[in-house]
């Protein structure tokens, strides 16, 4: 497969302090907070009502939304700058002096993410990045996946093609449709020179969203999808992509541990003994009966769990 070797996808760009990137991270955050409506001026409307929206109402709605739409971006961003910052502290072993294991250190930097996520933003990073410098928007989870065994350059003119296709046949992206471009891709051999690989890879996208000429089976839903799709190829929507995971509930028992880790470490001799030094104490012997019972529930659950059965028991 052509490896596309005139694509122009430098990577380099200059560096930034991180304590300059710490220190204005929440007052970024804010600024864009402060670009909503103000909610005090916002009219209440009853439920049901169906009127026209006045004229400052409009202006209110188109505001708001493209802060929400900024706020959605910067977020699907962040995944991927988090996925390649583990990568670096991977490579080079950053953690070493501090934790015995990669897996440690990720857990105490960001509790709240399992192991599977990381890796697979890990994974995504490089080609998920490209896509959002060329694009202004990083791709969701889902369709990343569908191009990490592409080379680097490959996969993010696939994902222009597509999404411009898509755009222009009215229809939305998704990891399926992704997914049937890319086993293409993998079948064929793409032109050496650049500029044509582009249109074979436009003309193939775009014959995959071109309307169809006969009626679609039914249970089509004219995108390149069918009505039992799953939520993993239901995605590129405006709505924050909702993760279908292979294993969901060992991801739930993984994440669960991570939040009991975490909680182990804010709960320790000292945070008792200084929350009875507060002088509140029917609130603290509330919170203490409170975790004496969830501690009791959650040991009965524990105790009940299947046990693993192997060949030899």
């Amino acid at each position: 497969m052509a490896r596309l070797a005139d694509f122009d996808l430098d990577d380099s760009s200059p560096a930034v302090s991180p304590h300059a990137l710490a220190a204005n991270a929440a007052e970024a955050v804010m600024k864009l907070a402060t670009a909503l409506p103000s909610i005090n001026d916002v009219a209440e409307v009853e439920e049901g009502d169906q009127s026209d929206l006045s004229a400052k109402e409009a202006q209110q709605k188109e505001q708001t939304e493209t802060v929400i739409r900024t706020a959605h971006a910067t977020g699907k961003a962040a995944v991927w700058v988090i996925g390649q910052g583990i990568a670096i502290m991977t490579k080079g072993k950053l953690y070493r002096r501090t934790h015995s294991t990669l897996e440690d250190y990720v857990a105490e930097l960001i509790p709240d993410v399992v192991p599977r996520q990381t890796r697979r933003w890990v994974t995504g990073s490089k080609v998920a990045l490209a896509i959002a410098t060329r694009q202004g928007e990083a791709p969701v989870e889902s369709q990343v996946r569908k191009l990490t065994d592409l080379p680097e350059e490959v996969a993010v003119e696939l994902y222009v093609a597509a999404n411009d296709a898509a755009t222009a046949a009215g229809q939305r992206l998704t990891a399926e449709s992704l997914g049937q471009l890319a086993q293409a891709v993998r079948g064929a051999d793409l032109p050496q020179d650049g500029a044509k690989a582009r249109i074979a890879l436009r003309e193939w996208a775009d014959a995959l969203f071109a309307p169809p000429s006969e009626p679609e089976p039914k249970g089509f839903d004219g995108d390149g999808a069918t009505s039992d799709s799953t939520e993993d190829e239901k995605d590129g929507t405006g709505v924050q992509d909702a993760e279908v995971v292979e294993q969901p509930h060992l991801d739930s028992l993984g994440r669960g541990l991570i939040e009991l880790k975490a909680a182990r470490k804010r709960i320790t001799k000292a945070t008792f003994e200084g929350a009875q030094a507060e002088g509140d104490p029917e609130q603290y012997a509330k919170l203490l009966a409170d975790i004496r019972r969830l501690l009791g529930q959650m040991d009965a659950v524990v105790a009940r769990a299947p046990q693993l059965i192997t060949d030899g028991s």
